[in-house]
């Protein structure tokens, strides 16, 4: 009887752990997140735009965030610069061919612990279905309300890529010989992800 009650017990505690040990996920907000990008033109100016229509989560267990995931994927088709012609052509075959490639994805694959309000991320960021990995340090703002008692975790964090890496290698030339768009893409993006 008394093994019975210990195992019950014992039992119980580890059935306590495991719930505490999962994951939870957490959405993202698509309202006031944002994934933002510019690129060098003519060596003289900067293109910027964003990801109008975007989707993610954040999932983890422990307050240092050493075992989150981190899932974030961009709609191709709502890329928006602030000019419709522009916009068209970025999303034709010779930069993100949207009509055959929908999303641009990043996926977390580790996060090192939060030390300083900052951790490193490594993971693998798709674009027109090619995979790379990238690696880049991300700052943590904390958990905050806004003025109608919504709780958010906020997130922050800047990389660079090489369009070309990702098949984007459409180019031209101006009069002297320079290249007009430069292949280093700058990226931004401010996350939230809803708590409760």
């Amino acid at each position: 009887m008394k093994k019975s009650i210990f195992l019950s017990i014992v039992v119980a505690i580890a059935s306590i752990k495991a719930l505490k040990a999962q994951k939870k996920s957490y959405p993202w907000d698509a309202i006031d997140s944002s994934i933002n990008f510019e690129v060098d033109y003519l060596g003289i100016s900067e293109t910027t735009g964003r990801f109008s229509s975007s989707e993610g989560s954040l999932n983890y267990s422990k307050a240092d965030f050493s075992d989150a995931e981190i899932i974030i994927s961009a709609q191709a088709s709502r890329i928006n610069t602030g000019n419709d012609q522009r916009d068209g052509h970025l999303g034709s075959q010779d930069f993100l061919d949207v009509d055959n490639y929908t999303n641009t994805t990043f996926k977390s694959k580790k996060l090192s612990s939060l030390e300083k309000n900052k951790c490193k991320v490594t993971g693998m960021l798709t674009m027109k279905e090619v995979p790379k990995s990238i690696e880049t340090e991300t700052k943590y703002l904390g958990e905050k309300k806004d003025a109608y008692g919504q709780k958010y975790s906020l997130w922050k964090v800047d990389f660079a890529v090489d369009r070309r890496d990702y098949v984007v290698c459409f180019n031209k030339t101006n009069e002297v010989g320079d290249y007009v768009i430069e292949d280093e893409v700058r990226m931004s993006i401010n996350a939230k992800f809803i708590k409760y």
